[in-house]
């Protein structure tokens, strides 16, 4: 079943849309959402542990883990994800995934 509004800004995502857009829409949030995540998608050394890190900490991350954690809004729980699910499951098999 497809999502209709953001879970982060309650848009609706098919606003002026068409209908080969609104079938091909590959995404939980809005493009305006997405565009505040900024992808970092890099190995990074943690004390001596290595972290695969998806994205950047700005301020946007930092209100949206905010609202997710503190706020307990389990309708964020695709958002951080969603598009890296297949990458993570293919990637790193055998693995122990912490999210966090």
């Amino acid at each position: 079943m497809k999502i209709h509004h953001c879970p982060i800004c309650l848009n609706n995502l098919f606003y002026k849309v068409s209908l080969l857009q609104y079938f091909h829409y590959q995404d939980c949030i809005c493009e305006s959402c997405r565009n505040e995540m900024i992808a970092c998608e890099k190995w990074i050394q943690v004390e001596d542990i290595n972290v695969y890190c998806l994205y950047f900490y700005n301020r946007f991350m930092e209100s949206l883990l905010f609202q997710f954690k503190d706020g307990r809004d389990i309708a964020l729980k695709e958002v951080f994800f969603y598009r890296h699910t297949k990458y993570i499951e293919s990637s790193f098999k055998g693995y122990t995934i912490v999210y966090m």
